[in-house]
Order: C-alpha cells, then structure tokens, then sequence
C-alpha cells in the first residue's frame, strides 16, 4: 500500500510498457477513478461531453464573427437573420440601416421571450442599388409554447453607390420590417419601414 491506503495502478501483463506513456497516464487516471468510487463510464461521458462542447464551440466561432462575413449580399442576409434567429440582436443591428437602428434594438428586450425554431429566406428580388426578401420565421412565444410565424419583408441597399451595384457588392444594410416583429410582441401594429 502506498500514501493515503490507495494501492499502486499496475496495467496487466504486456502493457507495462505502456504505463509511462501520456496514453497509458491517460488511462490510469480513468481507472483510479472507478477505483475510487467514481465510474469509468461517468468519465468517458464526462470526456465525450468535453470534446463534443469544443467542436460545438470551434465551430460556432466563424459564425458569430461578423467581421468574417465576406459582404455579399446573400452572406449578409444569412448572417443578419442568423443573429437575429439566435436572439443576438445588438449584433444584428451592425446590419440595420442607421436610421431604424435605435427603434431595432429596442425590440430585443421583447424578442428575448421568443425562440426562433427556424427560418426560411426567399426568393431574393433585385431592383437598383437595392433588393428585397420575405424571410419567414418559425417561433414560440416562451409564454404560451405556441408555435407561430413571423414573415419580415427585408430591403436591403447598397451602402457603397461608387461600386457597381450587383449582389457581389461588399457594402448592404438591411431595413427591417419592425411592423411584423412589434405584431409577435403583441405591440400595436404600425405601418411598414423601408
């Protein structure tokens, strides 16, 4: 017996040369566990939920980095109703026009009590220096667990007029349709932006 009445690890025979490897270590912290009153099978799962949260999170990274996000058009939509799907709506407001900026993220405190399930973009409808898209969000109000839709019609312009303005240009920003948001919340309706 050693210290603390715990007996020494030995690995079976054949695998003695592997107990001074990193792997070996490895695998004689897992046993002393399950010696120790703790099971191997709660430590596998332990280290499986470990790796499984750092690939989540590795992979989250590039999304919810905006300065990543290449600015075309069709990337700036998906990142801006991304943000807005998973309720970061400080974020999202990067995308807002200036002029409806303020009104957008005084919605968030309301938007917090829904959870966005889903969205769908449409078809994407291209004018001059501009296009539009129905985007059409799938919700539950956390009040009711109520499954219900929200269909914003997104306008967005070309912020940067000295480059051609086609859909590869790097320069949007997006004019909500606050009206369809404030209806979700219960908020009085209004007429349209944009």
């Amino acid at each position: 017996m050693s210290r603390e009445g715990i007996t020494p690890l030995r690995f079976p025979a054949g695998l003695a040369d592997r107990e001074n490897s990193p792997a070996g270590r490895r695998f004689a912290v897992l046993l002393a566990g399950s010696r120790a009153g703790g099971s191997l099978m709660n430590a596998r799962c332990t280290g499986l939920t470990l790796g499984l949260a750092t690939l989540l999170l590795a992979g989250c990274g590039s999304f919810w980095n905006i300065a990543e996000t290449d600015g075309t058009l069709e990337d700036s939509m998906r990142t801006y109703t991304k943000l807005v799907r998973w309720g970061e709506i400080e974020r999202a407001s990067l995308f807002v026009d200036e002029e409806l900026r303020g009104e957008f993220i005084a919605l968030a405190p309301g938007l917090e009590r829904l959870h966005f399930t889903d969205f769908d973009l449409g078809p994407v409808d291209f004018g001059e220096g501009e296009a539009q898209v129905t985007v059409v969000y799938r919700f539950y109000d956390v009040n009711t667990l109520v499954e219900r839709q929200i269909v914003e019609r997104q306008r967005w312009i070309a912020t940067d007029t000295k480059r051609r303005i086609s859909p590869d240009t790097r320069s949007w920003s997006v004019r909500p349709d606050l009206s369809s948001f404030e209806a979700a919340l219960g908020a009085p309706r209004r007429e349209p932006t944009g």
